[in-house]
């Protein structure tokens, strides 16, 4: 026993001392429940409005390098399905579900209001399970009254970068969010002066990034941030899309699977879902998620190849899956 306790002291003082916390949020529903989508959803598809296309050099393959860029973070398990391009676009009330994860040029929502002229995408995610909190459809409209390019031309629009930016909220992240770095009232100027490097995070919101960057910047966001990589390898773990050996609707929860012996345990099920609702809601709880990713694996491969080891480290971990299932009972689920 005092060797356990040994243990968590140790590991909640790595997390203590794992350095400056990161600056990502995440979108949520209306009980402040985070989003994200299925692992059943994976790849995710998406096809691209050619009703209208911007005066650049290859658009389309621009929008395509955008979703690749968030594939390739080799630490998130996130991944996408191209269904090539469409003549058709948003429904008559852009508002509208219509099945289809599409991307693409419009002018509805941009023509009045403070979405003209300084937004140049908008994310709608307003289509999600109410019960389990996944999407059903994510839809990305870009602005057709501004100018566009691929190459670096004044004046105009970087598409990649854009749809980098927007492809992020597609997946669940909300802007950076700077405000959570403590103290929580730190300003923009303070948030900048302390990490100067976060200003190009990909996820920085629109009007904060363009303050210390000129329209021609915007090329920036083509490349993750430690910000957004972390952000995203929290939403999408290692394994959430059943790609290795954390896999399953648990993604990520790699000892766990190892001591009951499989992602589809109902102790795995309980650990998983107390992550996704409690420990990644507040800036503990990520740090000790993200330590959680980088040591788990092998220790989880170390347990699981030693029986005896497996069953002593399952009767630990059960009375708190017990507690934790009848907190979850007791509140009811959100």
């Amino acid at each position: 026993m005092r060797g356990i306790r040994f243990l968590l002291v140790l590991v909640l003082a790595c997390i203590v001392n794992a350095g400056a916390a990161h600056a990502y949020g995440f979108l949520k529903s209306g009980k402040g429940n985070y989003l994200r989508w299925s692992a059943d959803d994976l790849p995710i598809d998406y096809t691209i409005s050619n009703w209208w296309l911007p005066d650049a050099t290859e658009p389309v393959g621009a929008i395509y390098a955008a979703f690749k860029t968030w594939e390739d973070v080799a630490t998130a398990s996130c991944s996408f399905n191209y269904n090539g391009t469409t003549s058709e676009t948003f429904p008559t009330g852009y508002l509208e579900q219509d099945d289809v994860n599409m991307i693409a040029w419009t002018a509805e929502g941009f023509i009045a209001g403070v979405e003209v002229p300084g937004t140049y995408g908008v994310t709608y995610y307003g289509w999600y399970d109410t019960e389990t909190l996944y999407f059903d459809e994510v839809d990305i409209a870009l602005n057709i009254y501004w100018k566009w390019t691929t190459t670096g031309e004044t004046n105009k629009v970087d598409i990649q970068g854009v749809v980098t930016h927007e492809v992020g909220h597609m997946l669940g992240l909300a802007h950076t969010d700077w405000e959570t770095e403590p103290p929580a009232t730190m300003t923009w100027a303070q948030f900048k002066a302390k990490y100067p490097d976060r200003c190009e995070a990909t996820m920085m919101s629109g009007p904060n990034f363009l303050s210390e960057h000129t329209l021609a910047d915007i090329v920036l966001l083509r490349t993750l941030e430690d910000d957004d990589i972390q952000g995203i390898s929290i939403l999408y773990p290692p394994g959430y899309a059943g790609d290795d050996d954390g896999g399953g609707a648990g993604g990520g929860c790699f000892i766990a699977t190892a001591v009951y012996g499989s992602k589809l345990a109902g102790e795995v099920k309980v650990l998983s879902d107390f992550r996704d609702r409690y420990l990644i809601k507040n800036e503990f709880g990520r740090r000790f998620v993200e330590f959680y990713y980088r040591v788990s694996p092998p220790a989880a491969k170390f347990i699981g190849r030693r029986p005896i080891l497996r069953k002593l480290v399952r009767i630990q971990i059960t009375p708190f899956v017990k507690v934790v299932k009848l907190i979850e009972e007791r509140r009811g689920v959100e």
